[in-house]
């Protein structure tokens, strides 16, 4: 059976007995230029509580898995807090990254940025914005302190306290976000002693 074989760059077309069979190389010719997400991170959270496995994949220009980098390290970086330090080299050499359990602790909208810290110029990827919410109430802080100084029947400047999750986030919606308030000291207080937040804060 007469067979013939020509290589054209990344294409290699087979003739076998006058049928020609065209085989294209699935990798790119080119290394590492820039990340993406192949499995982007979730789009809504909860404080302190670790999001879904999302992975990063390391591409040549061409938009093909690059045949460099394939064993870089991948840093993440945030707008928010990142719990821990969370850092993950790519599994044997597949040019993919996967990240398992990050956690953020900061309620607000967060995006992760993920950087190639092992090869330069290789362009990050950032993520869409996570919407993260504060965890459980568990504890209450002031806001804006009362003053260090007063004057005795004078009405202290305002102040507020806020209903807070253990990382700080302010409960603005749900259980404690109404809570009362009252006011106790060691000295003698007149004047309105409770109040009621509104969001989470109570003035």
């Amino acid at each position: 059976m007469a067979k013939s074989i020509a290589a054209l760059g990344a294409t290699t077309a087979l003739m076998v007995a006058g049928l020609a069979f065209v085989v294209v190389s699935p990798a790119s010719a080119l290394p590492v230029n820039h990340l993406v997400f192949v499995t982007p991170p979730a789009t809504s959270g909860t404080a302190g509580v670790g999001l879904a496995d999302f992975t990063v994949q390391m591409d040549g220009s061409d938009g093909n898995v690059a045949t460099t980098g394939l064993s870089d390290v991948i840093q993440l970086t945030s707008n928010c807090t990142l719990a821990g330090a969370p850092v993950q080299a790519t599994a044997n050499g597949s040019g993919l990254a996967t990240f398992h359990a990050v956690t953020i602790t900061t309620a607000t909208n967060c995006t992760l940025t993920a950087s190639d810290v092992s090869t330069s110029g290789v362009t990050a990827v950032v993520s869409a914005p996570i919407a993260v919410v504060a965890a459980a109430a568990n504890k209450i802080a002031y806001t804006t302190g009362p003053p260090t100084s007063g004057t005795l029947g004078v009405p202290l400047a305002t102040f507020k306290v806020s209903v807070e999750d253990t990382y700080g986030n302010v409960i603005t919606t749900g259980t404690g976000a109404v809570d009362t308030f009252a006011l106790s000291s060691g000295c003698t207080l007149a004047g309105t002693e409770t109040a009621t937040a509104a969001a989470g804060v109570a003035t």
